[in-house]
C-alpha cells in the first residue's frame, strides 16, 4: 500500500526565528543596495551594457579579429553613438527652450481661452469654484506689507549657479565612466569572470549554475536587441510622422519616444504628452487644435500598431515576466537607483526569474515575479472547489477543455482536482460541513463538465445502437471522489452503447453483491483515486471474483501513473485491467466490446432493436 507522507511541522519557536531571519536579511540588502548605489549602479550597468554587446564581439572574434581589437572597436562604437545621440538631444532641448520662451505671452492666452471654454468665466459654478482654488493656492501679494531684503555678498553669479549644478554633473559622469572601464574589462576577462562565479558557487551547483548564466545571457540579449530594434523604429517613424504634421523638434520627440519606450507599459503614453502640449502651445489660428489631434493619433496607432502585431513577433517569451510583476518593479529599482533603475528593471527583474528557475531555494521568485501561470489547471480548480467558488471552477474547467479532444479535460484537469480534494480530506484539512460544501460543488462541476464535453464531441453521443447495451456497474472504493470520477466516466460513455449505473458511496459489500447479481454487469468498474483505497478495492475484487468469475472487473486507478506493484496486488485479488485514466479505462472497454458481441443472442428477423432508457444512477445522455 503506498503511503503518504505527513507534513513536517515545526515548531512555534522555529518558525518565528526563520521569519525573523528573513525579514533582517531581506532588509539588510535592501538597505545595502539603497546605501550603495554609487557601487551597484555602475555594476549593474556595467553587467547589463556587457550582455548587449558581448554578443558584437563575438560576432568580430569568428570573422578572425582579435579580442581586444574586437572589443575596442565595438566600444568606440558604442560610444560614439551615445555621444551623438546626446548631443543631438541637447541641441534640440536647448533650441526648444528658447523657442518657448519667446511664445510665452501666445501660451498664456491659449491656457486663458481653454480654463474659460471649459470652466467659464467665473459666473458658472465651475468658474467659480476654479476662481477660489486659484486664489488659495496663489493669493495675491500685498504690496502694502513690508518686503524683505536679503543682502548677497558680491561675487560672481555664474560660478555659483556651476558650482550648484557641478556636483550632480560630476557624479553623474562618474558613474558613467566608472560603468564604461568595469564594461571594458568584463569583455575583456569575460570567460574568467565566469569561471570565477562558478567557483564561488561550487561544483555542486555548476550544472544548474551555467545552465541559468548561458540563459540569461541568451534572453538578455534577444530581449534588449529586439527592444531597441522595435524602440529605434518607433522613434523614427515618429519623427517622420511628427515632421509631416509640421510639428517643431520632430528629431528631439522622436529621440524622447524612443528612451521612453523605455519605461515599461507608461513610457509611449508619457512620451506623448510633451509633442502634443506643445504642438498645442505653438499652432496658431482657429484650427489650432487639429495638429495636437494628429499628434495623439500617430502615437495611438504606433502603439496599437506595435503591441498588438510587432511585439508578440519580436519580443516572443525573451522576458518570461508577469506585466503586473514588471510594472512593481519598475517602481522597486525606480524607488532604489532613480532613472536607470527604471531602464534596468526589466533585465534585473529577469535575471531574477531565471534564478528562481535553476536553484530551488529560490523557486519562490519564479513564483512571484515570472509569466508562468503559478498553479496548473488541476490546482486552480481545486483551489476554487476549496473557496465554493462554482462560476470561477467552472470557468477553469471550460478554459482547459482542448478542441481536438475535449474528453481530455477530465483526465487533465477534473480527476487530479478530485485527487486533490481526496489528498486534502486524508490530511484532515477539509472534514465536515466543507467537505460535503465542496463535494457538492465539485458535483455540479461535474455534471456541468460532462454536458459541455458531449456537446463538443457530440460525434459518438448520438451514436447509433447495434445490439443489446453493454451494461457496467460502477462502484466507488471509498468516497465522494471516487463516486464523481465514475460519474464522470459514465458521461464518456454513449448511451446507445453502454447501460451504466453508478452505486451509492456508503453501499456496503453485500449490498453489491445483491446489486451486481440484480443488475447483472457485462462489466464491474471501482475507482479507487489517490492516495489511498488500496486495501478495500483487493477486498472488493476478491468477493465479486469469487461471486461472478465470468464478470469482466475494471479497477480504475485515476489520477496518476499505477506502481507496477499496485497492478499486481490488483490482478491477484482477480481484477481483470487497471486503467491509470480514463481514456485507458474506455480503451479497455472498447477492447471488449467484441467479446460481449459474440455473447449477444441474434435479435429476430424484421424485428428492430430497441434502446432502453439509462438505469437510474447514471448521468443522463
Amino acid at each position: 500500500m503506498s503511503s503518504v507522507p505527513k507534513p513536517v511541522t515545526k515548531p512555534l519557536w522555529q518558525r518565528s526565528l526563520i521569519i525573523l531571519s528573513a525579514v533582517v536579511t531581506t532588509a539588510l540588502i535592501l538597505g545595502a543596495l539603497y546605501w550603495m548605489r554609487s557601487v551597484f549602479i555602475p555594476l549593474a550597468l556595467a553587467v547589463f551594457l556587457t550582455a548587449v554587446l558581448a554578443p558584437v564581439v563575438t560576432f568580430l572574434q569568428r570573422r578572425g579579429l582579435g579580442r581586444l581589437p574586437a572589443v575596442g572597436l565595438v566600444v568606440v562604437a558604442a560610444v560614439l553613438l551615445a555621444g551623438g545621440t546626446a548631443a543631438v538631444f541637447v541641441s534640440q532641448l536647448a533650441g526648444l527652450t528658447e523657442t518657448v520662451a519667446g511664445h510665452k505671452d501666445g501660451i498664456r492666452e491659449k491656457l486663458e481661452r481653454t480654463r474659460t471654454a471649459v470652466f467659464g468665466d467665473g459666473e458658472s459654478k465651475w468658474g467659480a469654484i476654479m476662481k477660489e482654488w486659484e486664489q488659495s493656492v496663489a493669493p495675491r501679494k500685498n504690496t502694502d506689507a513690508p518686503q524683505a531684503v536679503v543682502v548677497e555678498p558680491a561675487g560672481s553669479t555664474w560660478w555659483a549657479r556651476l558650482d550648484t549644478f557641478a556636483g550632480p554633473v560630476a557624479e553623474l559622469l562618474g558613474l558613467v565612466a566608472f560603468a564604461l572601464v568595469l564594461m571594458v574589462f568584463m569583455l575583456l576577462a569575460k570567460e574568467d569572470l565566469q569561471d570565477r562565479v562558478f567557483r564561488l558557487l561550487g561544483l555542486g551547483v555548476m550544472t544548474s549554475a551555467s545552465r541559468a548564466g548561458g540563459e540569461t545571457t541568451t534572453r538578455i540579449s534577444r530581449y534588449l536587441f529586439a527592444q531597441f530594434v522595435l524602440n529605434a523604429l518607433f522613434g523614427v517613424v515618429c519623427t517622420v510622422g511628427l515632421f509631416a504634421l509640421g510639428v517643431h523638434y520632430a528629431l528631439l520627440w522622436g529621440l524622447l519616444a524612443t528612451i521612453m519606450r523605455y519605461v515599461p507599459y507608461l513610457g509611449t503614453w508619457i512620451g506623448v504628452l510633451l509633442p502634443a502640449g506643445f504642438s498645442a502651445a505653438m499652432s496658431e489660428g482657429d484650427t489650432w487644435y487639429w495638429q495636437p489631434v494628429g499628434v495623439l493619433v500617430l502615437f495611438l496607432g504606433l502603439e496599437l500598431l506595435s503591441n498588438n502585431l510587432i511585439e508578440p513577433r519580436l519580443y516572443g517569451t525573451s522576458l518570461g515576466v508577469s506585466e503586473v510583476a514588471l510594472l512593481v518593479m519598475a517602481a522597486f529599482w525606480t524607488f532604489l537607483w532613480g532613472p536607470i533603475g527604471l531602464v534596468l528593471s526589466g533585465p534585473l527583474t529577469m535575471f531574477l526569474v531565471v534564478v528562481g528557475k535553476h536553484m530551488p531555494q529560490f523557486r519562490f521568485l519564479e513564483v512571484l515575479l515570472g509569466s508562468e501561470p503559478p498553479l496548473s489547471p488541476a490546482q486552480s480548480l481545486f483551489q476554487r472547489l476549496t473557496a465554493r467558488n462554482q462560476d470561477e471552477a467552472e470557468r477553469v474547467v471550460v478554459a482547459a477543455i482542448p478542441k481536438d479532444d475535449p474528453r481530455a479535460v477530465f483526465d487533465a484537469v477534473v480527476v487530479p482536482a478530485l485527487s486533490l480534494v481526496k489528498q486534502s480530506r486524508h490530511d484532515g484539512q477539509m472534514e465536515g460541513d466543507d467537505e460535503r460544501q465542496v463535494t457538492a460543488i465539485a458535483a455540479e462541476v461535474v455534471e456541468s463538465t460532462v454536458l459541455e464535453v458531449r456537446r463538443r464531441a457530440g460525434d459518438d453521443a448520438a451514436e447509433p445502437a447495434t445490439g443489446r447495451r453493454v451494461k457496467v456497474l460502477a462502484c466507488p472504493a471509498s468516497d465522494e471522489a471516487d463516486r464523481l470520477s465514475l460519474e464522470a466516466f459514465a458521461g464518456l460513455l454513449p448511451a446507445a452503447r453502454w447501460d451504466v449505473r453508478v452505486t451509492g458511496v456508503n453501499t456496503l459489500t453485500s449490498e453489491l453483491l445483491q446489486q451486481a447479481a440484480e443488475f447483472e454487469p457485462d462489466v464491474i468498474c471501482i475507482a479507487a483515486l489517490p492516495p489511498n483505497g488500496i486495501a478495500h478495492v483487493r477486498y472488493l475484487c476478491k468477493r465479486l471474483r469469487v461471486r461472478f468469475p465470468d464478470v469482466h472487473i475494471l479497477v480504475g486507478r485515476w489520477g496518476g501513473p499505477v506502481a507496477a506493484e499496485e497492478v499486481a496486488q490488483f490482478t491477484e485479488a482477480g481484477a481483470s485491467a487497471v486503467a491509470e485514466s480514463l481514456s485507458t479505462a474506455r480503451a479497455s472497454l472498447a477492447g471488449w466490446l467484441p467479446v460481449f458481441a459474440a455473447q449477444d443472442p441474434p435479435a429476430e428477423a424484421g424485428g428492430a432493436t430497441r434502446t432502453p432508457e439509462p438505469a437510474v444512477g447514471t448521468l443522463p445522455a
